[in-house]
């Protein structure tokens, strides 16, 4: 959980503004040892520099948080079909996905009265 005003999320994280061979800047902060200078610093000197994290202080840089990812339940397979698990008929279309609620459940129940899905 992140506390308010201690994190900022930006779209790419700096380099460090005191030493860019330390790498990435973890926070962009105000830096007491340089009369309260904004810059990004690298933890090694915001830890060195007395730096502190709140509002009017300093903030942690995070990349935005990634899209949550939706798993969708794969269907039955052609091979779920050839086996014999799936009745189907030549004249309809066969779906290979299902979730309940969806048109290929409906199709499922409307061709042979029941879903191959346990839901």
């Amino acid at each position: 959980m992140e506390a308010n005003g201690t994190v900022t999320r930006v779209s790419r994280i700096p380099l460090c503004d005191i030493d860019s061979s330390h790498g990435d800047a973890y926070a962009d902060a105000s830096i007491p040892t340089m009369r309260g200078t904004w810059g990004y610093v690298c933890r090694p000197c915001f830890d060195a520099n007395g730096c502190t994290l709140g509002e009017g202080r300093g903030q942690e840089l995070r990349l935005p948080e990634p899209e949550p990812v939706r798993v969708i339940s794969m269907g039955p397979t052609v091979g779920d079909m050839l086996e014999g698990k799936i009745a189907t008929r030549p004249d309809r279309r066969i779906s290979t996905m299902c979730s309940g609620g969806q048109e290929a459940h409906e199709e499922h129940m409307r061709l042979n009265g029941e879903c191959p899905w346990e839901h």
